[in-house]
């Protein structure tokens, strides 16, 4: 295989087209998927996902390796139910669904990694804000599957409590950290750095904003598969809402498709959440968008995809944060994740999660139907303090642009971990 690199002017695309790289220009030099032709065993076959299981076709030209424990569990939040009058609301927890680190990035990177090994990546290059989840994911999963170099690219971000507990994470694992100031900086570090690291042979693999691409797709496709059998066991009804933070979009149109192919009838209603400085994601055009290159991608390899390209108009999903920056902590946020915690013992974020939890629970609120329908709340967040080793680790070991996110206050409405 021709191994060269191309990443196709990344840094000249207008931030509103930074998820709509396709998967094949991040990291042109894998090659032509259509041509693949991956070998499996029987007892090979047996062990693949329930998508790639349903899908046949792409057995032999998507990769996979394990990396989660799904299936992961479910839980009715009968405490939290029984305070907002609601019979059926149960929580899926992808929080610590992998070692050493979990949440919803480990079911993407499942297909992403095994795509880098067979394609014969020798490096990885991942992105993201300073506290981002997804880099700490992706680091540390290159780490088990065996990738010794791996780059940290970040940017900066608003303080919370997880960007301390990420950054020194990220150290932990041994990733190689950068850090920039602007958008721009960082898009041009990743050309530069590709470019040299294949001069040196040294092949890199990017795993981009949010792990999103339609490879990355189908982790949540999965997902809502595996849902299914939890529903066939008895172990939650069918969900009529489900509910999941909207950002990249991997995670909540990966659900939209998968829910489609397992025939399942929830409506899926991703939470945006932020507005300012990238309103474009979350409008439900642009999460159509996401879809409909995921399901081109899956066409162009099996003729036969059953699912046809979507319209803005089937889709739903709620605004409340736009006039909101990323990574913003808002008060009404806070109290919402207060009241998870003091019914249920769960301790979520007010970046991603906890928007999504205050836009159930304003909706429940506001509209007593919903009060006898089943709900399910999607977390997608690795939670915990990860003590036993940040406490060894000393933030003065990162780039110094990275200090000021333990030399200064986090936000007022920060909840800890």
């Amino acid at each position: 295989m021709a191994r060269s690199f191309v990443l196709v002017l990344s840094f000249l695309l207008p931030q509103s087209h930074v998820f709509s790289w396709s998967f094949e220009e991040i990291n042109s030099w894998i090659g032509s998927y259509s041509a693949r032709n991956i070998n499996l065993t029987e007892s090979e076959r047996e062990s693949l996902p329930y998508i790639l299981k349903k899908l046949p076709a792409l057995q032999t030209k998507i990769p996979y390796i394990s990396l989660s424990n799904a299936p992961t569990p479910v839980k009715k939040l009968s405490r939290l139910g029984e305070n907002i009058g609601v019979g059926a609301l149960y929580f899926k927890d992808d929080g610590l669904n992998a070692q050493p680190f979990g949440g919803n990035k480990i079911r993407k990177l499942e297909f992403l990694f095994a795509d880098a090994i067979y394609s014969g990546a020798k490096s990885v290059i991942t992105i993201g804000d300073a506290g981002s989840n997804c880099v700490l994911a992706t680091l540390a999963q290159a780490k088990r599957v065996g990738f010794e170099d791996v780059y940290c690219l970040l940017g900066p971000q608003l303080n919370t409590s997880y960007v301390r507990r990420n950054l020194l994470l990220d150290l932990s694992y041994g990733g190689i950290i950068k850090y920039y100031e602007s958008e721009a900086t960082q898009s041009k570090a990743i050309v530069k750095l590709s470019e040299t690291l294949r001069e040196k042979k040294q092949f890199p693999y990017i795993v981009s904003w949010g792990a999103t691409c339609p490879i990355g797709f189908l982790g949540y496709m999965n997902a809502a598969i595996e849902l299914k059998e939890q529903i066939a066991r008895g172990e939650l009804p069918e969900p009529d809402y489900i509910y999941v933070p909207l950002g990249s979009a991997g995670t909540a149109g990966g659900l939209i498709l998968g829910a489609q192919l397992a025939g399942l009838k929830c409506k899926v209603i991703p939470v945006a959440i932020s507005g300012l400085g990238g309103s474009a994601y979350y409008r439900t055009e642009r999460l159509a968008e996401r879809i409909n290159e995921a399901i081109d991608f899956f066409v162009k390899l099996d003729p036969t995809f059953p699912i046809k390209n979507v319209l803005p108009s089937e889709l739903e999903h709620r605004e409340n944060f736009a006039n909101y920056v990323y990574a913003e902590v808002i008060e009404d946020v806070s109290k919402e994740l207060r009241k998870l915690f003091d019914f249920e013992g769960i301790k979520l974020e007010g970046t991603y999660t906890g928007k999504a939890l205050a836009v159930m629970l304003s909706d429940i609120a506001g509209d007593e139907s919903l009060r006898n329908k089943n709900i399910l709340f999607w977390n997608t967040f690795c939670y915990g303090t990860f003590e036993d080793v940040t406490k060894k680790i000393s933030y003065k070991d990162l780039p110094k642009g990275l200090h000021k996110y333990f030399e200064e206050d986090v936000q007022k409405y920060d909840g800890g971990l």
